[in-house]
């Protein structure tokens, strides 16, 4: 998986589980590709994230045990939702930041 493949990867990731976490329509966004420049895709990640501080802004915990059909026709509860995106964020990180190390580039947030 290159790089560009997997920030798209965690842009479709964050609009398909915040749109089904909030219970909002994740918005119609034209067609970005892996190879697409790194402007783009940082733009595409980053409107991904804005997206769901959007959707899961109103959360509760007052339906965490709802059923939401996530992949196909997997079932999970909302709180089960949540820990997925969460886990994905944290195991998606850290394949980005391996990618950059092994390039020579230091990632973002890392300590100098």
């Amino acid at each position: 998986m290159t790089f560009g493949h997997l920030t798209l990867h965690i842009v479709e990731a964050n609009y398909l589980l915040c749109s089904r976490i909030g219970g909002v329509s994740a918005p119609e966004l034209p067609k970005v590709s892996d190879t697409d420049p790194k402007d783009k895709l940082v733009e595409r990640m980053k409107s991904s994230f804005d997206f769901c501080g959007t959707a899961l802004a109103k959360l509760d915990d007052s339906n965490l045990g709802e059923t939401l059909t996530l992949f196909g026709e997997r079932k999970a509860s909302r709180a089960m939702a949540i820990l997925i995106l969460a886990g994905g964020w944290a195991d998606h990180y850290s394949q980005q930041a391996m990618y950059l190390r092994l390039s020579g580039h230091l990632p973002p947030t890392a300590k100098k």
